[in-house]
């Protein structure tokens, strides 16, 4: 995805600032080119927990929401397929008065049908509970406008204008052992900013609904102990969330498989603790997260 910086935000993490840019790529919003999917299922499922299997598995990332049926081309053409199912994520069955909407909880990736079958792909996604029964032939759509499909295509397909907003933030030495520590936001030239920013003071508003994903790490100074450096992504003043990784002993760590919901006016840091000892080496870090 190329990135082109169009805004920086001045916005505040918890006992904390940081930077944002958004990151943009021409002249279709999110929600046109991930969020007007379209398929059909082919399987009927009773209401309770049940697996509904797709007659479409790939799409073109268009603002007309083309339907492709076919394995996405390779090399660079393939940046504009993707395939939309996705754990956390939301999906609508459009079935009349029974049309509901539902959390993904796993995902049958897509494989190859047999020859004798109409389409070349099969893939499917489970949910909990159906509130609903539903028939084989209902249409299946995005239920969240695109935002989780983005986030697990990280931002790949071309033609976005507000695609995802990219917040980083940093500071130097790490000076209290086991103590969580909050960075601070980039745009500070010169000064130098010690890694114990520990009361919640400061608030880093998100200004759209959306998922975060993508959190990256580097270290100028690697840490003392595989304990050193556990990053998180904290949400509305809780607790570490799911996107996080550790550096230990080496000068570098990434998370991008799991992912965070965000509604508009949430809140959020990237924190992280040095290894329990005051023999700490970790320094001069950097963190970078993306909203999609």
């Amino acid at each position: 995805m190329k990135r082109v910086l169009s805004l920086t935000l001045g916005l505040c993490l918890l006992a904390t600032c940081m930077s944002a840019q958004i990151l943009n790529n021409a002249n279709l919003t999110q929600s046109q080119v991930y969020g007007n999917w379209i398929s059909t299922s082919t399987n009927a499922v009773t209401s309770g927990a049940g697996t509904m299997q797709l007659s479409q598995c790939y799409f073109r990332a268009t603002a007309l929401g083309i339907n492709q049926a076919v394995n996405p081309p390779s090399g660079l053409s393939q940046n504009s397929f993707f395939f939309p199912l996705v754990v956390g994520g939301s999906v609508t069955v459009v079935d009349g008065a029974n049309t509901e909407t539902q959390v993904i909880t796993a995902v049958g990736a897509p494989a190859q049908a047999p020859v004798s079958s109409v389409t070349p792909f099969t893939c499917s996604f489970t949910v909990t509970s159906f509130t609903n029964a539903h028939a084989a032939g209902v249409q299946v759509i995005s239920g969240d406008s695109g935002l989780w499909e983005a986030a697990a295509d990280n931002g790949k397909a071309y033609g976005i204008t507000s695609p995802a907003i990219e917040y980083a933030g940093f500071c130097t030495t790490h000076t209290s052992a086991n103590t969580l520590a909050f960075l601070v936001g980039l745009g500070l030239p010169g000064s130098t900013v010690t890694c114990a920013q520990t009361t919640a003071t400061l608030l880093n508003v998100v200004p759209r609904a959306g998922v975060m994903k993508n959190l990256y790490i580097t270290a100028g100074t690697g840490g003392y102990a595989s304990t050193s450096g556990v990053f998180s992504v904290y949400k509305n003043g809780g607790s570490a969330s799911v996107v996080t990784c550790t550096v230990g002993t080496g000068t570098s760590c990434s998370d991008t498989t799991h992912a965070l919901a965000f509604a508009a006016g949430d809140y959020f840091t990237v924190g992280y603790t040095g290894a329990s000892t005051t023999n700490e080496t970790l320094a001069n870090v950097v963190a970078t997260v993306e909203l999609f």
